[in-house]
């Protein structure tokens, strides 16, 4: 989770930060640092993000998949 460091003004996310990092935790990290650093800036108090619904499979366009029939594995 990116937040402020010891000291006002520095931020740190990343590998800074977590032991477990992946693609999308860096830029989630980084999303976090940016509203993180704005809000100093503009000197606001950084208030926690509201989270997003969950997508069902309902809201999926999946209108330019077509079902195919099965192919069976080739045995040679």
């Amino acid at each position: 989770m990116a937040m402020s460091a010891t000291s006002d003004g520095v931020f740190a996310g990343g590998d800074a930060v977590a032991l477990r990092t992946n693609r999308d935790d860096c830029i989630g990290h980084g999303k976090r640092a940016a509203h993180g650093i704005d809000a100093y800036l503009a000197g606001h108090e950084l208030l926690d993000s509201p989270r997003h619904e969950l997508a069902t499979f309902d809201h999926l366009n999946t209108w330019y998949y077509s079902d195919a029939e099965r192919t069976p594995p080739s045995r040679t």
